[in-house]
């Protein structure tokens, strides 16, 4: 029977997650990344899955001591955001599933049955491309709590996926359509404005010079929507690509 570690902060999605697992595989449990590490080490486990945000030593940290020392299980991680540096360490570590949190204990059951049956060590299966623009939005500091967010999150995945699209004429009305309450083009637009106004208005330069280009003074201008957009959406095509 194989073996699975579940390192995770959250005591209920650790219990959650055990028993559904339980019913196949002889689960270890733990919430912290020290404890995480003695069972690679003493347990062997088959596979690990480790919440990369863990107190103390953190997942990355488990993943580069247990890749020195040789260990190398089948590896599903969770986290709340992937940055491009995160993506890069996942890739680095040869982790075989990234799952980004809040996430189904049931759907993460499946993933783990799936790997264990099927996945080879070195395949690794990416964010969503949903789950990449969100991050960068994240980065960027768009507040989530702004109806903008997740209409410009629609925007910039449907520009990912089929770049061209007029922005005015095609995208915002999509996206009003789209939305679970009665709204328009105009006021997806407005919203749209006002999120990237508020990140804008307290951005961090390095983050933002990633995506928008300064002035010979260090200065980033205030980005237009369909700037924003079209910018991002291009950001997240060229980093899919670059894994396929």
């Amino acid at each position: 029977m194989n073996r699975i570690c579940i390192a995770d902060s959250s005591e209920e999605f650790r219990i959650e997650l055990a028993e559904l697992l339980r019913k196949d595989y002889l689960v270890d449990c733990c919430d912290n990344g020290e404890t995480a590490l003695e069972f690679l080490r003493k347990s062997h486990p088959d596979m690990i899955i480790l919440d990369l945000m863990l107190p103390g030593l953190d997942g990355l940290g488990v993943l580069q001591t247990a890749a020195a020392e040789g260990i190398q299980p089948i590896v599903i991680v969770t986290s709340r955001f992937f940055s491009d540096y995160l993506v890069n360490a996942l890739d680095r570590y040869h982790v075989d599933y990234a799952l980004m949190k809040p996430c189904s204990a049931a759907v993460l059951a499946q993933r783990a049955h799936e790997l264990l049956m099927q996945c080879q060590p070195d395949q690794i299966v990416y964010p969503t491309t949903e789950s990449v623009v969100t991050t960068k939005m994240y980065d960027l500091g768009i507040p989530t709590n702004l109806a903008g967010f997740e209409q410009a999150r629609l925007g910039i995945v449907m520009l990912a996926q089929n770049p061209g699209q007029s922005v005015t004429k095609v995208l915002y009305p999509a996206i009003a359509a789209m939305s679970s309450q009665k709204t328009s083009a105009g006021s997806v637009e407005r919203n749209i404005r006002t999120a990237i106004y508020a990140a804008w208005s307290r951005h961090n330069e390095q983050v933002w010079g990633k995506y928008f280009p300064a002035t010979s003074d260090g200065y980033i201008p205030k980005p237009t929507n369909t700037q924003f957009l079209t910018r991002l959406a291009d950001a997240v095509s060229r980093q899919i690509q670059k894994r396929a």
